[in-house]
């Protein structure tokens, strides 16, 4: 899986944990700037790439290398 867009139009990326009563889930709400206006992608721990897509997106300049242990606490 690539992102559906490019890093070069990213403007935010919020992460955070959701409540799902007998386990959380981790999401990150990627939101992108681009000719259409803006738009956020969600992406979340069960996706089967989940990994490869905060790899790409810790390319960022200012991605908080420590955004995990953040999010669980």
């Amino acid at each position: 899986m690539s992102l559906p867009f490019e890093l070069t139009d990213v403007c935010k990326v919020v992460a955070y944990k959701r409540d799902e009563i007998t386990t959380d889930l981790i999401c990150f709400d990627v939101v992108t700037e681009q000719s259409g206006g803006r738009r956020t992608w969600i992406f979340h721990e069960e996706l089967p790439e989940f990994e490869r897509v905060v790899a790409e997106l810790s390319e960022l300049p200012g991605f908080m290398t420590d955004w995990r242990e953040r999010v669980v606490s």
